[in-house]
């Protein structure tokens, strides 16, 4: 195979690796709640205002549901600020699913008998209603007046804590916000390589030439 022919073909597969990359478009819905007061730890406590990010690719499938109108969750992962309760970041250890209906988003454990939401306010803006691959990104604050807290399982944090199972509270009357935010894609290694084998493979040709 000639400098020429390698430089070629480095560069088409480079291409087609970098769109391969591009496609799934990382984003993170981050929430501001109003104080709630939960069982944490065994104890009742108030959360005191935190906060709540979920991250997930736009290209995530559809995982779907069968709990009324909230027909669309997908895989995603969930972190949690309170500083009252001692989590910074913490990330939750069950498998998350981001779910959408109504004017209701947030995450869910299993059939919905897990879940941490916002709720009464403005849903988030699509393309294609619940269809995450044509949610607008970016956009928000948009508001939500209420949040939701059930646990027939325990959410547990990477630090060791959790919200105890057994909990089903409601809040109303609240200013809770979300944000849509795009996060930077990082190129997959195979595509760093093909890009660097793309230049060597330039670089030599230019001195062929020289």
């Amino acid at each position: 195979m000639t400098i020429k022919s390698l430089l070629q073909r480095a560069l088409f597969i480079g291409a087609m690796a970098a769109c391969s990359v591009s496609a799934a478009a990382p984003i993170s819905i981050d929430y501001t709640f109003s104080p709630v007061t939960v069982v944490f730890n065994g104890t009742l406590q108030s959360t005191g205002a935190f906060t709540m990010s979920i991250k997930t690719d736009t290209d995530t499938p559809n995982l779907g549901s069968g709990f009324g109108d909230f027909q669309n969750a997908y895989a995603a992962e969930v972190y949690i600020t309170a500083a009252a309760l001692g989590l910074d970041n913490a990330h939750v250890t069950n498998p998350t699913q981001l779910y959408f209906g109504g004017t209701v988003f947030g995450f869910k454990v299993d059939d919905f008998g897990t879940i941490l939401t916002g709720y009464a306010g403005t849903q988030l803006s699509f393309g294609y209603a619940f269809d995450l691959s044509t949610l607008v990104v970016p956009q928000g604050p948009v508001l939500m007046r209420g949040t939701e807290v059930r646990t027939s399982t325990a959410i547990n944090f990477d630090n060791g804590s959790m919200f105890d199972a057994g909990q089903l509270v409601s809040f109303t009357n609240q200013t809770n916000t979300a944000t849509v935010t795009g996060l930077v894609d990082v190129p997959e290694p195979s595509s760093l390589a093909l890009s660097a084998l793309a230049i060597i493979a330039l670089a030599r040709l230019r001195r062929r030439r020289a």
